[in-house]
């Protein structure tokens, strides 16, 4: 029972996400279609493609909004059992994910899908992970566990996209609480390696 509770409590609450998400995009939109734009194209010569940088950094502006947004639905839920927090994605996150993949000629949609993150820290997400991952798929929404042994890292991640291709997607991270410590450490050692962004939005944490 108390694991069907669980689940269900997440499921509302990303319901409730996706709906303030989408409403969000019915004003906040970019002028690129970032399901036809690739990596390749927007980093060239060590350099972000300037039209590019500057549909990021009017996105990334009007993400606070939306976080503020979410932070009013996440009040609802949070308990002693069920912990929420939140992020807009780093300009040395940022640039590190695109160098990165810059010459793999990735759709941009693909890998900017987290410029805004949730992230819910739960009890026993073995008990119905199965269950969630099948909600999920019926939501068309994207979902990928991580769990490489080798990366210290176990979560599942779930991507929800906007009705066109003019929004970025944003994520939904499912932690058990038992993982919570060495997530977080496995985060410190990542950010270690991040590239410094003098060229691109100067904001975000």
């Amino acid at each position: 029972m108390e694991k069907e509770i669980t689940l269900n409590k997440i499921l509302e609450f990303i319901l409730d996400v996706e709906k303030e998400y989408l409403s969000f995009h019915e004003d906040v939109k970019i002028s690129l279609n970032i399901h036809k734009l690739r990596t390749n194209k927007i980093y060239t010569n060590e350099s972000l493609n300037g039209e590019f940088n500057k549909e990021l950094q009017y996105y990334l502006d009007k993400i606070d909004d939306f976080e503020f947004r979410v932070l009013e639905i996440s009040s609802k839920y949070i308990s002693e059992d069920f912990k929420v927090n939140m992020r807009k994605k780093s300009p040395d996150s940022i640039m590190s994910k695109i160098i990165r993949n810059s010459k793999d000629h990735i759709m941009v949609s693909r890998v900017l899908n987290d410029l805004f993150g949730v992230r819910c820290i739960v009890t026993d997400v073995d008990s119905f992970i199965e269950k969630l991952e099948l909600k999920c798929k019926e939501r068309d929404y994207r979902f990928l566990p991580k769990n490489n042994p080798s990366e210290d890292y176990r979560a599942h991640h779930i991507y929800i996209k906007g009705k066109d291709n003019f929004v970025f997607h944003i994520e939904v991270q499912i932690w058990d609480v038992k993982n919570e410590k060495m997530n977080l450490e496995s985060h410190k050692k990542y950010k270690i390696g991040y590239v410094k962004a003098p060229f691109v939005y100067k904001g975000g944490e």
